[in-house]
């Protein structure tokens, strides 16, 4: 079966890079591309038509000789590779001449002891540093600092920076953990070894396992702690299997008003909380689903309109889980790709009861606290209940004899089903889209007015005062004067709906 990738370094396979590989399409890194993954991305089809075409068919290169341990190919045009004896994929002998132990004996000696690396320049220039042991799968800035102690750029490091993975197509490699400035390069064939350089600040050089445990690269003396094996407890009878967990549905599913449980992130699905921290919907809460991938209606849904809402990408934010060993819970906050991109480009953040934070910034639109723990304030207050202050002519109760109503009338508006409404003004009371379609339907270019578009304030004399409530799409004119007089004004909301309105006398 064909793959949109190289099965031996995983490059995308786009037309322009397949047809650079030709004629013999092998890849960059001399691993021979899938044949019938040519033909599908080049349109070529498998059986020559009846007439010959203009131009002629690429040439696929197949493999003459295969790996005896792991099957990957080796076409013609990497003879030298295959006389070399040593497989590039998972370092087995081709040839089978070599009587001491092979690479993927050597490699299972290292993985199941210890792998250390060498510091190259700086201050400990030449100092030895163990990686990873039977005990330890992963690597980062506590492990150098008990190493090498403090020094200048260390905080740069993240608390889990490389890590150990292994595949049966690419072997055992060393590869950076999702970790927050990156390292160059991201991968180390533990094959061949080499150097990486960890977010900028310090460099080590790997070696190949023949020189794992040399004089100059010593193991440490120390004997491993033996894995622990949890004790395994036979029921008298067998239950049976649970359900299949249900598929979770992607982006962040609770409403804006969700106020995060005291204590902390104990579901089992596993979310994270976020909090905006700056403009209008500064201290807002909501929580996103792990894994996920959230885009712009997914911020709509939580936390509704807002400025700058169609600057975030539709797929802007990839939620994962980061795999650690024996520490604590690990997400990463990744940029999707997305269109006006985040700052940082990545986040990762610890299940540290509540006090491990990060901030980044969405699109240049949204700046969000991101956080497992339950230490961040309780949701404020949200504006004075519409529920209570809003009524509608043909629904509402008697009102009291000392409140101030006002008057709504559609001077303009394509679909709408009713004419008229009436509003108990309240200081402070803000509208917009859900309170203007419940009382006039669902009019043409309703979906263009702000989930909170207008607000109310009231001043001396009975005098009351429309602003425009920071919305998307604005009103005109963006501020008007109701006066006890029983005068109107017009503002024209979104360019979607003309309004009247005047105080009642």
């Amino acid at each position: 079966m064909g793959s949109d990738e190289c099965i031996a370094c995983a490059k995308k396979l786009t037309v322009s890079f397949v047809q650079s590989c030709a004629p013999n399409y092998a890849c960059e890194c001399g691993f021979p591309l899938d044949e019938d993954s040519v033909r599908k991305i080049l349109g070529i089809e498998i059986e020559a038509p009846d007439t010959a075409p203009s131009k002629p068919p690429p040439v696929v290169a197949s493999a003459v000789n295969e790996c005896p341990s792991c099957g990957v190919g080796y076409p013609p045009t990497q003879k030298a590779l295959w006389e070399k004896g040593i497989c590039y994929a998972c370092g087995g002998d081709l040839l089978k001449k070599y009587d001491g132990p092979t690479f993927e004996q050597m490699h299972g000696q290292i993985v199941h002891g210890r792998v250390v690396a060498k510091v190259v320049g700086g201050d400990f220039d030449g100092e030895t540093i163990e990686l990873f042991s039977t005990a330890k799968s992963d690597f980062g800035k506590k492990d150098i600092i008990e190493q090498l102690g403090e020094f200048d750029g260390v905080e740069k490091i993240s608390r889990s920076h490389l890590k150990i993975v292994e595949d049966n197509i690419k072997g055992r490699r060393v590869i950076d953990a999702g970790s927050m400035n990156g390292s160059i390069p991201d991968t180390i064939h533990l094959n061949t070894g080499g150097e990486i350089k960890l977010a900028g600040v310090l460099t080590i050089n790997i070696p190949s396992p023949e020189k794992q445990g040399t004089d100059e690269f010593p193991h440490s003396p120390d004997p491993l702690p033996d894995p622990e094996i949890p004790p395994i407890s036979v029921p008298d009878s067998v239950p049976p299997p649970p359900p299949p967990p249900q598929e979770k549905k992607k982006g962040p599913p609770p409403p804006p008003d969700y106020i995060p449980p005291s204590d902390g992130m104990e579901a089992k699905d596993g979310s994270i909380v976020a909090r905006v921290t700056e403009g209008l919907m500064a201290d807002k809460i909501f929580r996103i689903s792990v894994p996920s991938i959230i885009g712009r209606e997914d911020f709509r849904e939580s936390l509704g309109e807002f400025d700058g809402l169609g600057m975030i990408s539709a797929h802007h934010l990839k939620i994962t889980h980061v795999v650690t060993t024996g520490g604590p819970r690990c997400v990463s906050i990744r940029d999707a790709d997305s269109t006006n991109g985040s700052i940082p480009e990545e986040v990762v953040i610890l299940d540290n009861k509540g006090r491990d934070t990060d901030q980044m910034m969405i699109a240049g639109a949204l700046s969000l606290e991101l956080s497992f723990g339950s230490h961040l304030p309780e949701q404020p207050p949200e504006a004075p209940s519409l529920e209570s202050a809003l009524d509608i002519l043909s629904d509402v109760e008697e009102s009291d004899s000392d409140a101030t109503m006002c008057t709504i009338e559609v001077v303009d508006a394509s679909g709408n089903t009713a004419d008229s409404a009436q509003l108990k003004l309240d200081n402070g009371l803000q509208i917009g889209r859900p309170e203007l379609m419940e009382w006039f339907g669902d009019f043409d270019g309703a979906g263009s007015i702000s989930r909170i578009h207008l607000s109310f304030e009231s001043k001396d004399d009975g005098v009351w005062v429309i602003k425009d409530a920071g919305s998307s799409n604005g009103t005109s004119p963006a501020e008007a004067t109701l006066s006890p007089d029983g005068s109107s004004v017009e503002l024209r909301v979104a360019d979607s709906i003309t309004l009247s309105i005047s105080l009642d006398g």
